[in-house]
């Protein structure tokens, strides 16, 4: 699956034109690709109903911050047309209890890019 979504996401960004040097960037950019990792971790998750294995275990597990992922999962949604309506809603969810609380915690890597 993490595979699918990332070739998905490379190959719509290289048909929509982008330079050779933005296109390295985003496949070798480590946050993206963890973020793709836990978004598709957490598809999966979801689907076989893991309920001690619930969102934000896998932010924990990993030690990611939620900013990073949240910035990714609006870019899944849109390339992967194959998600199912439960999947979706289930990122949407996920999105919001980032943004609602996650994304302002301390530790946030929001507060650096606000800082610059």
């Amino acid at each position: 699956l993490f595979y699918r979504m990332f070739e998905l996401i490379v190959i719509s960004e290289a048909d929509r034109r982008c330079s050779d040097i933005a296109l390295r960037n985003i496949v070798s950019n480590v946050d993206f690709i963890s973020a793709t990792f836990v978004i598709s971790l957490e598809i999966v998750l979801n689907s076989y109903g893991s309920s001690d294995r619930k969102f934000p275990w896998i932010l924990n597990a990993l030690g990611l911050h939620s900013f990073m992922v949240g910035k990714v999962i609006e870019t899944i949604i849109m390339h992967d047309t194959g998600l199912s309506r439960t999947i979706i809603k289930h990122l949407n969810t996920i999105e919001e209890t980032m943004l609602e609380t996650m994304v302002w915690a301390k530790d946030s890597p929001l507060f650096d890019c606000v800082q610059m």
